[in-house]
């Protein structure tokens, strides 16, 4: 293969690009260039809509594979997109700006957007069927532990009720202080009386003196 093939890397390279503003006068002028400004003018719909396709499926995957589902900075996005030299360029498609694509994603549910004072945010929404059955088995079993848990703290307010009820019940309720008939005063002795010396004398010496008495009865008696 010699050195200048026409179809090495570099001659292509050298074609695609115009180098200077001569370069580019040249290419615009170029009878090549024209016949594609023709086809391109009799049916502009049908380009748009190719280069729009390409350029939507090109930036959702690099979103796809480098975020995932992470929500990011459009902006962010954007920059490492436009970073492949091969990538489609914004002004070939239907979308004018990067917001009103943003938008676009928002509305046809290929993304979730929202705007904020550091501008659009952007959440890529996986459809592979896959991924979806992930996210449903991942949401029933957080649902399962929120029922788990909602089950548990059910049965111990039941169980702090019941022992409320059985403490009420146990406890000795005060009553009243019932009186007689004729409203009487209530007595009480906390504790048995105490005799004193000169009573326990008293008793002895009036003992001893029926005891003498009883004697000289039988005498005279007799």
């Amino acid at each position: 293969m010699g050195k200048h093939d026409f179809l090495t890397p570099k001659a292509i390279g050298i074609r695609m690009k115009c180098r200077d503003e001569n370069g580019f006068k040249c290419h615009t002028t170029s009878e090549a260039h024209q016949r594609q400004m023709l086809i391109v003018a009799n049916n502009p719909n049908k380009f748009i809509g190719g280069y729009s396709e390409l350029f939507e499926e090109a930036f959702l995957e690099n979103l796809r594979r480098r975020h995932g589902t992470k929500r990011m900075r459009a902006t962010y996005v954007y920059n490492e997109y436009i970073a492949d030299k091969m990538h489609v360029h914004m002004n070939a498609t239907q979308w004018n700006t990067l917001s009103g694509f943003v938008q676009y994603l928002g509305r046809t549910g290929k993304c979730v957007v929202d705007e904020t004072e550091k501008g659009w945010h952007i959440q890529y929404i996986d459809r592979d069927p896959k991924a979806i059955a992930r996210q449903q088995e991942l949401e029933k079993k957080k649902k399962e532990e929120l029922d788990h848990e909602e089950r548990n703290r059910l049965f111990i307010e039941r169980q702090l009720k019941i022992a409320s009820e059985k403490e009420g019940q146990t406890q000795q309720q005060p009553t009243k202080l019932q009186r007689g008939e004729d409203g009487e005063k209530i007595t009480m002795s906390l504790g048995m009386k105490k005799e004193t010396k000169k009573e326990s004398r008293k008793e002895k010496v009036a003992a001893l003196g029926a005891g003498v008495f009883e004697n000289e009865g039988r005498e005279k008696k007799e």
